[in-house]
């Protein structure tokens, strides 16, 4: 059984062929960039975070599934980030224990509160970027099936003067130095 997705498939059938250059360009079409700058209308706990993560996204090229609805999700996704630096910096501060007292009134070493807050915003973050497939996993189904796909970047190979290197115009092609 064939597992290339429809797109990737080469067949000497002229009708599914054709079939597959039209589903080629469709899903060409999806990808298109949108505008990830962020939005006025939602709340964003630091907007460096956010401008670092759309920044390292485009510098990655894990930007083209996005869409302009996920907007939302990044923003959720920054302010986790920003969450977690924030507990983070407070246990490097404050430690993981804390002298607590007991229904007695006798003191004894409690882990802090800040430990469950850390696991959980970790664990929200982690879900937020799976859901978006930014996760190492969904990253690389995703880049095995399209990413990998030249024909989904666009790129001007007209305007190539002289000898360049063609790793080089590729790396241009898909957004890499």
């Amino acid at each position: 059984m064939n597992i290339k997705p429809s797109h990737l498939k080469h067949d000497s059938n002229p009708f599914r062929q054709k079939q597959n250059e039209q589903k080629k360009q469709e899903i060409k079409e999806q990808f298109k960039k949108v505008d990830l700058s962020r939005p006025l209308y939602f709340h964003l706990r630091n907007e460096l975070v956010y401008h670092l993560l759309i920044e390292n996204l485009e510098k990655l090229s894990l930007n083209i599934h996005l869409k302009d609805i996920d907007t939302f999700a990044l923003v959720s996704i920054a302010n986790s980030i920003d969450l977690l630096s924030d507990v983070e910096r407070d246990l490097q501060q404050y430690g993981t224990t804390t002298i607590g007292k007991d229904n007695q009134g006798t003191k004894k070493v409690v882990v802090s509160p800040l430990i469950a807050v850390r696991n959980t915003t970790l664990n929200t973050l982690n879900q937020q970027l799976k859901n978006l497939q930014l996760d190492p996993t969904s990253r690389q189904l995703l880049s095995n099936s399209i990413l990998n796909d030249v024909n989904m970047f666009e790129a001007d190979f007209d305007a190539i003067e002289g000898d360049e290197d063609i790793q080089r115009i590729i790396a241009k092609a898909v957004g890499g130095k």
